[in-house]
């Protein structure tokens, strides 16, 4: 269990690696990024279950194998599951939220 949770938070380090500018925090540095405004509704939220995540944001789906989030946990909410693997919530959402907002298919 702390090899799966040290390699998650390991994971989990390496997608936060983003320039700030000033004390912006890596949802508002993607957002800004995208020059685009996105209403609350369509973010993922920490109360969201990992399945309405993974059926809504398919591109989330790589994110939650390299944090190790097991499919018996699907029904259970983000929050929930961060916390049991030694993760922050925040952390993990902001990690979500900028696949998300991620620029789509560059031609590769």
């Amino acid at each position: 269990m702390a090899h799966t949770c040290a390699s998650a938070r390991s994971a989990l380090a390496a997608r936060t690696v983003i320039a700030f500018s000033g004390n912006d925090t890596p949802l508002e540095s993607a957002m800004q990024c995208q020059s685009m405004m996105l209403r609350f509704d369509h973010l993922i939220r920490p109360s969201m279950t990992i399945r309405e995540v993974k059926i809504q944001f398919p591109q989330t789906v790589p994110i939650f194998d390299e944090l190790a989030f097991r499919a018996a946990c699907d029904d259970c909410s983000i929050e929930v599951v961060a916390r049991r693997q030694g993760l922050t919530p925040a952390d993990v959402v902001d990690a979500l939220n900028r696949a998300v907002l991620a620029p789509q298919g560059d031609g590769k």
